[in-house]
């Protein structure tokens, strides 16, 4: 299940596992597996497609109930969709 923890923990190391994983590989237990990085990660690109209007319709409905079922409500599912712009954007 994707959490608000996850999420803050990928938008902390802005998508770096290797960052993630080499400054907390002493610390157990992780926050993050390597399966909740991918998916997360996997949801900041196909988000991004869909944001940019270069999805298909039966693409962006697959993705968001990919998203819904590993997200316990509405609340955690609109942080991944503000995790994406935050990816997305160059902070300056």
């Amino acid at each position: 299940m994707i959490t608000l923890e996850k999420i803050a923990v990928f938008k902390r190391f802005r998508g770096s596992w290797e960052g993630y994983y080499y400054t907390t590989k002493a610390a157990k237990p992780e926050v993050l597996e390597n399966n909740d990085w991918k998916l997360l990660n996997d949801f900041v690109q196909d988000l991004y497609l869909i944001r940019k209007g270069l999805a298909s319709e039966s693409f962006q409905q697959k993705t968001f109930g990919i998203l819904k079922e590993h997200c316990d409500s509405s609340e955690i599912v609109n942080e991944v969709v503000k995790l994406e712009l935050f990816m997305n954007t160059k902070h300056l």
